[in-house]
């Protein structure tokens, strides 16, 4: 025959595998094609139109605990049943547990078969993984090809494995650092009232020159404590967003007035530009990220200047954030977005916790707002977040509220409730100073002797014994049989118990609280 000379001689293809027939027509018209068949490196099988083998290679048979049944001429559901007899199927595509169940397993496997395009993953008894992929032919038969993919499982478990670790590693870091934070929040506390107590006390302007020192430390403290807060309840999902239209004039002309001060103190020119648009938003969230954002820049910035525009961008705006920075490599992107990062760029190691870019990525997803983020190493850096373009309302929400004539709350009792003595007496001594009148409490037995009723209760959520703030407030309610208002005041950061406190539905504050923000909040309590 003319095609002899471009078949060479069968060397390794095995005529047991095959047909009789067909092995007869190949092995003179295209012995070639069989040694091929029989030297990949997967399984191969072809089943004729009546669902019985007709041919495969020496790997197809291996895969079963019964090989030597595995021969041409035998039933595509005989091999079905040897699986499920055998036990050599552990897991097949969804079915976790073959043995478990195998009439799943029966109906799954002939559907997929008969379909002529089942693609599914097998594990065998011996930890071996098969990807198997069947066609039909033609003539109504099916060929089948499976690849060995242990290796690449093995890898995927080791990853899995590896990011289980690392979710561990990082809860367990959570709860370290909220415990930490929370016993390092109540002499902080205690400190940030005590040194306002002791302000309207001094005379000589040296010992207020001191006391303001000892106050910038305390607020450069408390702005750390803030970062490891806002982890904690974005883990703790009790960030939610309250989209609503801004004017992004008064952000900007906010942060403006915010930041002036830090980037005058080092030399930098701080420019805004692009008021006069609006967006839809969280008025909160949107200011965290630019003012994560500006911090970032003002930080890693020596010299020259830091610019915040706002600017249209393809049918939405650009809130973009440029310095002339020391900058990063590309390649650090990943790095800085994860928490308690910081730039490896320079020798003097920037202040903070490595929070502050994670926080703001994290938020932006949370808005769907993306962020992009270009630098070049000695050039300065670039931060652009894609916002929403809104039409100009007839009535924006305010980013900051503008200020607002509140009462004198010297007329006013207040309960204070906290299980730690410096806080209580450091409390008492602020409100009393504002002209309050002040009944204290460490604990629920404490409460049930109150003999006044407040006109609002400053409770610490987490006391002794495990006992509740939230808990008094409801005592002293019923006993005087009316609803006193109360808020509650808590060092806990850790995100469980942040879901616990949103779900009692008190307002809540987080310690170390300014004495100014406490004094609003109780004006505002008594509008």
């Amino acid at each position: 025959m003319q095609t002899a000379s471009f078949s060479p001689a069968i060397k390794t293809a095995r005529a047991d595998l095959a047909n009789p027939d067909v092995w007869a027509l190949l092995s003179s018209e295209a012995g070639w094609l069989l040694d091929v068949i029989e030297n990949i490196a997967e399984a191969f099988v072809y089943w004729g139109p009546d669902d019985r083998l007709v041919m495969c290679n020496s790997q197809y048979p291996l895969q079963f605990l019964e090989p030597d049944k595995v021969r041409p001429g035998v039933h595509f559901s005989e091999l079905v049943e040897q699986n499920i007899r055998t036990g050599r199927v552990v897991r097949f595509d969804d079915i976790n547990d073959v043995s478990a169940s195998p009439e799943a397993y029966r109906e799954k496997r002939m559907a997929l078969h008969h379909s002529g395009h089942g693609s599914f993953e097998v594990e065998n008894y011996s930890g071996k993984w098969l990807q198997a992929k069947e066609r039909k032919t033609r003539d109504g038969g099916t060929v089948g090809i499976y690849t060995d993919i242990t290796g690449i499982k093995q890898a995927e478990q080791r990853e899995h494995q590896a990011a289980i670790a690392e979710a561990r590693a990082n809860q367990g870091k959570s709860r370290f650092l909220a415990a930490a934070s929370h016993d390092l929040r109540q002499p902080l506390h205690a400190m940030g009232i005590l040194v306002s107590a002791l302000s309207g006390r001094l005379e000589s302007s040296e010992e207020r020159e001191l006391l303001s020192g000892i106050d910038t430390c305390l607020n450069t403290m408390q702005s750390l404590f803030d970062s490891l807060l806002d982890i904690s309840r974005l883990d703790a999902g009790v960030i939610e967003p309250k989209l609503q239209p801004l004017d992004l004039s008064l952000l900007l002309k906010h942060v403006e007035q915010e930041f002036s001060p830090q980037a005058q103190s080092k030399g930098l020119t701080l420019t805004i530009r692009g008021c006069g648009y609006y967006s839809y938003s969280d008025s909160s969230m949107l200011g965290r990220i630019l003012r994560n954002l500006m911090a970032n820049a003002i930080k890693y910035t020596d010299t020259g200047r830091v610019l915040v525009a706002v600017r249209p961008h393809m049918g939405a705006l650009a809130l973009e954030v440029w310095d002339t920075g020391i900058g990063f490599p590309t390649e650090q992107i990943d790095i800085m977005l994860g928490e308690f990062k910081q730039l490896e760029v320079g020798k003097v190691r920037r202040q903070g916790l490595g929070l502050g870019l994670s926080i703001a990525n994290r938020l932006c997803n949370m808005l769907q707002h993306p962020m992009e983020i270009r630098s070049l190493v000695g050039r300065g850096s670039m931060f652009r977040v894609i916002i929403p373009l809104h039409q100009q309302p007839i009535q924006a929400v305010e980013v900051i509220p503008q200020a607002t004539e509140y009462p004198d709350i010297s007329q006013y009792c207040i309960l204070v409730l906290d299980d730690d003595l410096d806080n209580l007496k450091a409390t008492a001594l602020l409100l009393r100073d504002w002209g309050c009148r002040v009944d204290t409490a460490t604990n629920l037995t404490e409460i049930q002797q109150i003999k006044c009723c407040p006109d609002l209760m400053l409770v610490d959520h987490h006391l002794s014994d495990n006992e509740k703030g939230c808990v008094a407030i409801d005592i002293l309610s019923a006993k005087f049989g009316k609803k006193i208002p109360g808020l509650v005041i808590t060092g806990d950061t850790e995100p469980e118990q942040l879901q616990q406190i949103k779900a009692q539905g008190y307002p809540v504050v987080h310690k170390p609280l300014k004495p100014m923000k406490l004094r609003a909040l109780l004006q505002q309590r008594f509008r």
